[in-house]
């Protein structure tokens, strides 16, 4: 691939294939460039050179014609074009060596570059992996303490169920004894209503045992049988009541 002039300008830098402004000094500069900058001074914005002379600065045409090759060094000894030939190859070669320098220093400042983000990928990578490590930690820690808790909540579960049986026969039982004291309790309310009954029965009565109507006393003994049953059961209803 042929090698191609740009403008030395290092904020511009453009392909220049068609004319360029070449200066003593070796440089070459697009018109836009030159224009600019030769138009407030005379020095070479690459080197900082003094371009005093009137030829010091010059157009080129860098595609030149057939007649134009024919006609420049027409009419100058070999001696001139010797020396004319040799200071252009010169020319070439410090742009290209300048190209080659600039494509190095390019080189190694991306270089710098991709190192810089390289340490800032592992070191980012790193940390990354030590927050993994902490995740992982805290999601083992935090699983077993899940099992802690659903363990203990079993066992809570389980003591809870023995508890209630617990419960359940305690009730039970308190029921029953509940039931036994309600019934000793009307048992003996009804033997009282009945005694007092009785009372009233055999002061009533005390006449009539006394008199001749004693044949009759199993009949009399029969009802007051009779009463204390009633009396027994109403008790006992009255109480439920």
């Amino acid at each position: 691939m042929d090698f191609i002039l740009r403008c030395n300008n290092q904020h511009c830098r453009c392909l220049l294939t068609h004319q360029g402004v070449v200066t003593t000094c070796s440089h070459i500069f697009c018109i836009k460039c030159s224009n600019k900058v030769f138009a407030v001074s005379k020095v070479c914005p690459a080197c900082d050179t003094s371009l005093d002379n009137p030829d010091d600065i010059s157009l080129t045409l860098l595609n030149p014609t057939e007649e134009y090759k024919s006609s420049v060094l027409a009419g100058l000894s070999p001696a001139v074009i010797s020396e004319i030939s040799s200071r252009a190859l010169s020319f070439w070669s410090y742009q290209y060596s300048q190209e080659l320098l600039y494509q190095e220093f390019i080189v190694k400042s991306l270089s710098e570059k991709i190192d810089q983000v390289v340490q800032d990928r592992d070191r980012i990578a790193r940390a990354a992996d030590a927050d993994i490590d902490s995740l992982k930690r805290h999601m083992n820690a935090l699983k077993n303490e899940r099992e802690t808790l659903s363990k203990k909540n079993s066992e809570l579960v389980d003591s809870l169920h023995d508890k209630s049986r617990q419960f359940t026969k305690l009730q039970a039982l308190y029921d029953k004894l509940k039931r036994k004291m309600l019934l000793g309790s009307m048992q003996n309310a009804a033997d009282e209503i009945v005694n007092n009954h009785n009372s009233v029965s055999e002061s009533g009565f005390e006449v009539l045992n006394s008199s001749s109507l004693a044949p009759d006393r199993g009949l009399l003994g029969g009802h007051n049988l009779f009463n204390r049953e009633l009396f027994a059961s109403i008790a006992i209803m009255a109480f439920c009541g």
